[in-house]
């Protein structure tokens, strides 16, 4: 090549080594099923650019915190990190991983600003797959609509078993 590239730095987009989604809440977040519904969007989010990029994941970070802006509020941050047993992008296997992770470092009584949900440890998808393409329907595919129904349909069950009123949906 008599030292010319071939490919301008560029064309060269190498896979993500984390994925992050993040979002800080419009209102104050008190109650832990409101902040369960949030994290496992954050995790659907997650898995679902993990798939685009063809990888999968071996550690799910699930952070929250409360307004660091507000000192009249009493402040807590937490981070916690749960391994997977095997590599995935299956977004039912990383959201119940990040409900896990949130049960055992949501505390009550504080007023939560921001939660998260980051992917680590991410390699080549390899042999596994995903959540998506077992659900592909011949038309075009499923998966995406049916997690989310599937999803949505367990916390109402779990809460009418509670007895408390339903989860608000965070909208995309």
């Amino acid at each position: 090549l008599n030292g010319l590239s071939c490919l301008a730095l560029e064309d060269v987009v190498s896979p993500r080594q984390q994925i992050i989604c993040s979002r800080s809440f419009g209102q104050l977040v008190h109650r832990h099923e409101d902040l369960q519904a949030a994290v496992a969007t954050f995790a659907a989010r997650a898995a679902e650019k993990l798939r685009m990029q063809h990888s999968v994941a071996q550690l799910v970070y699930v952070g929250i915190r409360t307004n660091p802006f507000r000192e009249q509020d009493a402040q807590y941050r937490q981070t916690i990190a749960v391994p997977l047993v095997q590599p995935t992008c299956d977004s039912l296997v990383i959201g119940a991983a990040a409900a896990r992770a949130l049960a055992r470092i949501y505390r009550p009584g504080f007023a939560y600003k921001k939660a998260a949900v980051m992917l680590g440890q991410i390699s080549d998808q390899g042999v596994q797959q995903p959540l998506s393409k077992r659900l592909r329907h011949r038309d075009g595919d499923v998966g995406q609509k049916v997690f989310a129904g599937t999803l949505q349909h367990a916390i109402h069950v779990r809460q009418r078993r509670k007895h408390v009123p339903p989860v608000p949906v965070y909208a995309r």
